[in-house]
């Protein structure tokens, strides 16, 4: 029989200790675990700190998101983080859209920010879609959607030109 080290004797709640052997056991329900000072603790079988079933101790924590576990006790995304989402609903890869920034997914799932080639670029910027022009390119009439539409600049206020019409040059 190998040796135990110190450490396997200590428990740090005395409803985990078997008073007969004097190493730690744990009720039904719970698995034992051992904390950072080598001491070791019962926890439930579905404490999302220590895994979500008796055999697994990880820590259920998908990315950028709250880990529970679910009835099938498996880690599961509680909920995501500030300016995170679950998009793919794949809850290995957690919350994997930052939606304030990603293109296909602006301010929520599947909402892309297209617009109409030639036309600019397509930002997404703290979560709303628009569009950056390129030189010569302008964007008169507000509308992220159908791009720089304007070759040159936008007309003056007051000009006899029509919206969206590029003044002569």
């Amino acid at each position: 029989m190998a040796a135990l080290a110190w450490w396997t004797l200590v428990c740090v709640s005395p409803a985990c200790e078997d008073r007969v052997t004097g190493y730690c056991a744990c009720p039904s329900g719970t698995k034992i675990v051992e904390d950072t000072d080598h001491a070791f603790k019962c926890v439930a079988n579905e404490d999302p700190d220590f895994g979500c079933s008796a055999s697994d101790t990880g820590k259920c924590k998908p990315p950028h998101a709250i880990g529970i576990c679910d009835r099938d006790n498996k880690c599961a995304i509680g909920g995501c983080d500030d300016e995170f989402a679950d998009c793919d609903k794949d809850g290995s890869n957690g919350c994997e859209i930052n939606y304030t920034t990603n293109l296909d997914h602006c301010g929520r799932c599947r909402h892309p920010c297209t617009v109409p080639t030639g036309t600019g670029t397509a930002e997404c910027k703290d979560g709303y879609c628009g569009v950056a022009c390129s030189p010569g390119q302008a964007d008169c009439n507000g509308k992220w959607e159908d791009g720089c539409e304007v070759d040159g600049g936008c007309p003056e206020a007051g000009s006899p030109m029509g919206e969206g019409e590029a003044s002569p040059s």
